[in-house]
């Protein structure tokens, strides 16, 4: 397995916060932000990514779901081998960038090839157990003030 720890930026958002510490050395509950993130890369690999496409697939049955996998320019190669990569699934779209754009417009990235009314922007570690999304889309068209669904933990 091989990882990108996207820990670049000038923290502009968060200066106040981290000061001149870089953000990846801000301690959370005891310990640098960037153990936690070492520790989490000890539990998560690239099969993560393909296992919660295919949850995602088997537990979103919709004909139009539009399902995008965005790569934000991994430099071992994940993008390509995702790209690669037999879903069995006609609503799969893999887009590996050439290069990191960075997180926020590597989300944004996909918007302008949206029509739908709601999207969702899902981390590469989760795994659906129910039809989910549907229910958290029927939920956010019923409320014209949301704009945001998170689930519980």
């Amino acid at each position: 397995m091989k990882a990108v720890i996207m820990a670049g930026g000038e923290g502009r958002r968060l200066k106040s916060i981290t000061g001149e510490r870089p953000k990846p050395m801000v301690p959370l509950l005891g310990r640098p932000m960037m153990e936690h993130i070492l520790l989490l890369l000890k539990k998560h690999g690239f099969d993560e990514v393909c296992a919660a496409v295919r949850s995602i697939l088997h537990y979103t049955p919709a004909p139009d779901l539009a399902l995008y996998v965005v790569d934000n320019g991994s430099p071992d190669g994940c993008g390509r081998q995702l790209a690669e990569t037999d879903f069995g699934d006609s609503r799969v779209t893999v887009l590996p960038l050439e290069k990191n754009i960075g997180f926020g417009k590597g989300h944004n990235y996909v918007l302008d090839r949206l029509t739908s009314d709601v999207h969702f922007i899902l981390n590469p570690d989760i795994l659906l157990t129910g039809d989910v999304l549907e229910d958290m889309a029927a939920w956010l068209l019923a409320r014209p003030g949301a704009a945001m669904a998170t689930p519980q933990l």
